[in-house]
């Protein structure tokens, strides 16, 4: 098989034989009887690490390899969630400290049945910008320790909350 020149003749192209076992087509790099050498990898760098296989002979297409390792890091000033065990009549709840938020949220099946003072409504807003319209209610909550009394705490009444209870600790 050739390929043509400047002048337009044709030329035979070179066929690349192995200096390890003497069969053409492949280089002593890349030669298939050749024991894979165990080389020592940075750990980074195992991510870019491909391996290929010759085909067999009764396969049409190559076999192709890879092995990908990707670093995972951990933040190390990520607190833990701050928690405390509220109650509102006779139901007992978990309630997640929020410092962040600027008012108490309370999911809504909590709160049927219980006695509260209020009227109005408010228009919350979660962390991925998702609204809500809710009423606004005060409940009289106890921190579940035996030592303190009822407290007043003002809060947003939603169906969307996750979680039972987020207590701001602005409000």
């Amino acid at each position: 098989m050739g390929y043509p020149s400047r002048n337009g003749e044709s030329k035979q192209m070179r066929k690349f034989s192995c200096y390890s076992c003497g069969l053409e087509g492949h280089t002593a790099r890349f030669c298939p009887s050749r024991a894979p050498q165990r080389v020592k990898l940075n750990p980074t760098a195992q991510g870019n690490v491909i391996t290929t296989t010759e085909p067999k002979k009764e396969y049409a297409s190559t076999i192709l390899t890879a092995k990908v390792n990707v670093p995972v890091e951990v933040a190390a000033d990520v607190m833990e969630l701050e928690t405390v065990q509220v109650k509102l009549g006779s139901r007992t709840m978990t309630g997640i400290i929020d410092s962040g938020a600027q008012i108490s949220v309370i999911r809504e099946d909590f709160t049927s049945g219980i006695k509260y003072e209020g009227e109005g409504y408010i228009e919350i807003s979660s962390a991925f910008r998702e609204r809500e319209t809710t009423p606004l209610r005060i409940f009289e909550m106890n921190i579940d320790d035996g030592v303190h009394g009822p407290v007043p705490v003002t809060c947003a009444v939603s169906k969307k909350l996750v979680s039972n209870l987020l207590l701001s600790t602005a409000a």
